[in-house]
């Protein structure tokens, strides 16, 4: 049973040391796991202290410093929101992936543009930069279909999965293609159905999600909209589109209290816009969080990537990936106060502020090009950290309590262009990532 409520402290990583200058490595991972996250182990000091002398100064100390415990740290939060973290946030967990391994070999002679999963048939899309489209098995690490200039001399954007075997590509060129595929005898076989003008120019990024029994994709286009398009028998129809006032550069969509709900970022603004497909299908806009409490600060970024996690019975968090240089910054805000607004009002749309749960360094390197990736971690329908992909090819695990890089995973040698994460059937945690190398890593 891993614990959830340990505090490593320097006993804990003076033990660990001991494991591994050792060798005791099962040891020591049975005792991480146990401890419920990562230890660093302590370098003991040059001296002739027995390692009980150097524990015992330790406990000492901790106990000196016991009063500051009592100091709060986030003492700007309210109370409504110190309660969300704490029932929502936990340490970052272990086993963790660590195993690194080449997907397929050889690898695919082609920059991959996009991953996508299809967990049920343990299959991963990659889209490339020389018009192909390659469908590997995950477990085998065989390709399955290796398919070229699938939409001609069209690069695909962005592939989203669908249930009973069907894909959505999103091309380059603001189009939806709809896919069938079937699987047999080791092979993948593409059918393609139907395509439709979803924007006059790029799709930034694109979701599918299944609300009130239907299907839909949402995406957002270069051309200031995002639409809401309805999966229908004969491809897609438009339920519902909003011109946005600026760029937007990422969203993310959620079914929360019976309600479609977007969040969508833009350029060079600090603000996130909320947005609720209503009773009549149509996108309302609804209110601004904030994700700069100093209204006047002449800092300005703009969020680069969002990502929001959901359980049953909590409230939605927003992890956004920021512009910040030369290192990312994450910003974890909630959809708390979505309750609270007035569908009908008819005034300016209101900003809410002081929002901020977490704010931190990632220590991911990134300039005025790069493009954030941020995953969330769950476990027992609580968040235990996020997966934070680097421009130097690390993948960072943030710890969201403690605020800080729990794990470095250095997979490939330079930008990470693709990644995913997920628990496989056995329920053990999977990530893969595809990079400017060329190359596609599993970590188990």
């Amino acid at each position: 049973m891993v614990s959830t409520s340990k505090k490593t402290n320097s006993v804990h990583s003076l033990i660990a040391h001991f494991l591994q200058e050792n060798n005791y490595h099962d040891t020591l991972k049975q005792f991480e796991e146990e401890h419920g996250k990562p230890i660093e182990a302590s370098k003991l000091p040059t001296s002739d202290e027995s390692l009980e002398e150097i524990v015992n100064d330790r406990i000492n100390f901790n106990e000196l410093n016991a009063q500051f415990e009592q100091v709060d740290l986030h003492e700007e939060l309210t109370a409504d929101m110190k309660q969300i973290a704490a029932q929502q946030l936990e340490h970052w967990k272990v086993p963790y992936p660590q195993s690194i391994e080449l997907l397929v070999s050889p690898q695919i002679s082609a920059l991959a543009i996009d991953l996508a999963l299809d967990k049920e048939n343990d299959l991963v899309f990659v889209s490339t930069n020389d018009f192909r489209l390659v469908v590997i098995e995950i477990a085998s690490g065989r390709i399955l279909l290796n398919a070229a200039n699938v939409l001609k001399k069209v690069v695909v954007k962005k592939i989203l999965v669908l249930p009973k075997q069907r894909i959505v590509l999103v091309g380059m060129d603001g189009k939806f293609y709809n896919f069938e595929y079937s699987l047999k005898e080791g092979s993948v076989t593409l059918t393609k159905s139907t395509e439709f003008q979803a924007h006059k120019r790029l799709v930034v990024d694109a979701k599918y999600i299944q609300f009130d029994g239907e299907e839909y994709i949402v995406s957002l286009g270069w051309d200031f909209f995002i639409k809401v398009f309805k999966i229908v028998k004969d491809g897609f129809e438009v339920t519902s589109e909003y011109k946005i006032s600026s760029q937007g550069t990422c969203f993310d969509v959620v079914e929360y209290n019976k309600e479609l709900v977007i969040v969508v970022g833009k350029n060079e603004n600090t603000m996130l816009d909320v947005f609720v497909l209503d009773k009549r299908a149509e996108l309302a806009y609804i209110y601004k969080i904030s994700l700069n409490d100093a209204e006047f600060s002449s800092s300005s970024f703009s969020p680069r990537c969002l990502t929001i996690q959901y359980f049953h019975d909590s409230i939605p968090l927003i992890a956004v990936g920021t512009s910040h240089e030369p290192f990312m910054r994450l910003i974890v805000v909630s959809l708390k106060e979505l309750a609270e607004i007035d569908r009908n009002a008819e005034q300016p749309t209101p900003i809410k502020r002081n929002q901020i749960l977490k704010t931190l360094n990632t220590l991911s390197p990134q300039d005025r090009y790069s493009q954030a990736v941020v995953t969330w971690r769950e476990a027992n329908g609580k968040s235990n950290g996020v997966w934070i992909v680097g421009e130097d090819g690390i993948i960072r695990g943030i710890d969201l309590v403690e605020e800080k890089v729990q794990v470095e995973l250095q997979g490939h040698t330079g930008k990470i262009k693709g990644f995913i994460s997920f628990s496989n059937n056995k329920g053990k945690e999977v990530l893969i990532s595809s990079g400017l190398d060329k190359d596609i890593k599993r970590f188990t």
